[in-house]
Parts: C-alpha cells; sequence; structure tokens
C-alpha cells in the first residue's frame, strides 16, 4: 500500500498477526471469505492501539456461528476443495465454526505450460473458532488458524538426473479472549495472542551448493502477546 514494504503493512485474524497473507505466490488469501465475519481496512489515520505500521492495517475478524441450527457448505473447483461448517454444541451457550481447503497440486500443472523445469505448487489451510457464553455478561472466544504453502521444482540436468527443490512455508495463529461486559456501554477484552511462521527451502544434489548432500534452510518468526482493551 502506497509503497510500503511487506513490514510496514499489518495484518491480524481475530488479533493475531499475519505474517504470510497469501497462497500460490500471491493468487488467494490465507483466510476463506466464508470464514469471515467482519474486515476493516486503514491506508491512513491508523488508530493508535494498532501501533507500529506506517502504511496499512487490515483487520480480519473470524465468524462467531450460530448457537442454534447447524449449517455446512462445502465445494470443489479445479483448483482446490473446501469445507465450512457452523457446529452447535450446546444450544444457546456454546458454537463451533470450521473451515478448511486443500489444493489439487497435480490438477494446477494441468494449466500451466512446463518444459524443462517442472513446478508444483499447492497449499493447504484450516481455521476454527469457538464461542462460549460463559454467563449474561461474560464470553469466552477461542480462534485458531493454520496454512502452508509448498512448491516443488524438478529439473533434468546434463547426466538426466531430476535434482529436487522445496520450499514450504506457512501460520499457525491462536487467540483466546475473555469478553466481560460492565455495563450496556462499557465492555472489556482479555486477550492471550500467539503467532507463528515458518519457512524451510531444502535442495538436493547441489541444488544450492556444489555439496551432493541436502542442503536445508530455515527461517521462523513467533510471537506472543498479553492484551487488555477497556472500552
Amino acid at each position: 500500500v502506497r509503497g510500503g514494504r511487506v513490514d510496514q503493512n499489518l495484518v491480524l485474524v481475530d488479533e493475531a498477526p499475519l505474517y504470510n497473507s497469501s497462497h500460490l505466490l500471491g493468487l488467494l488469501s490465507v483466510v476463506d471469505n466464508n470464514a469471515v465475519k467482519e474486515v476493516n481496512f486503514f491506508r491512513s489515520g491508523i488508530p493508535a492501539k494498532y501501533g507500529g505500521r506506517v502504511s496499512s492495517i487490515l483487520d480480519i475478524r473470524l465468524k462467531e456461528g450460530n448457537s442454534r441450527s447447524f449449517n455446512g457448505s462445502a465445494s470443489i473447483n479445479p483448483f482446490f476443495a473446501k469445507l465450512n461448517l457452523d457446529i452447535p454444541l450446546v444450544e444457546d451457550r456454546l458454537n463451533l465454526v470450521v473451515s478448511a481447503r486443500q489444493s489439487y497440486a497435480a490438477l494446477i500443472n494441468l494449466f500451466v505450460r512446463q518444459e524443462e523445469t517442472k513446478l508444483t505448487p499447492g497449499f493447504s489451510d484450516g481455521s476454527l473458532k469457538l464461542n462460549y457464553r460463559l454467563g449474561k455478561k461474560d464470553k469466552l472466544f477461542f480462534s485458531f488458524y493454520a496454512g502452508n504453502d509448498f512448491i516443488k521444482s524438478e529439473e533434468t540436468n546434463k547426466q538426466g538426473s531430476r535434482p529436487i527443490r522445496k520450499a514450504k512455508w506457512g501460520n499457525l495463529l491462536a487467540n483466546l479472549r475473555w469478553n466481560h461486559l460492565f455495563s450496556n456501554k462499557v465492555f472489556a477484552n482479555l486477550s492471550l495472542i500467539y503467532s507463528d511462521f515458518n519457512f524451510e527451502m531444502k535442495g538436493i544434489n547441489g541444488n544450492f551448493s556444489r555439496s551432493i548432500y541436502p542442503v536445508i534452510t530455515t527461517a521462523q518468526v513467533r510471537g506472543q502477546e498479553i492484551k487488555y482493551d477497556l472500552s
């Protein structure tokens, strides 16, 4: 946004920072739209509570679900399949929302012309949100998201072998939030937030070095946060 780098834009999923925000190298969002309740986007006049970003804020909130009736949907297209479930566990008290997607890496290759180098991309992700009403003034929410991407590369060298390169990366997010209502105008949220991003790249038969042994490069970003908000 406005020329900002990745670290100058903040993407949140139920308050947890999301470090990789797309699947298939930018073609799809990492969060299924059927699992989203609302999205708030700020490109200027960013509220002080977000802090630390100068370009933009994308605040995604997952659905809280229906505690009275079951709802479900499923769909399949040439690139991926997805499933969405809204499950009431205890009427008017406890419910669960589940969303999952899985790509078909082999089918993606049918739409891409490849000759000497064969690239196989793919992804999977899933989210859930548990909503528990403790009483008239208290609610407990638990949100969880996990998503992974990968890309494999197969090539033919002069000796006729087929060396393989593989990269994989993904997010893992969790948030446990307690909501308390003091009055019709005042409420508080206490959140325990965990966020993790992992990246791994592996080369075999000297793709990334002159060694005949596999070379593995890894990176990780991890964060924990306790937040109290009174409004």
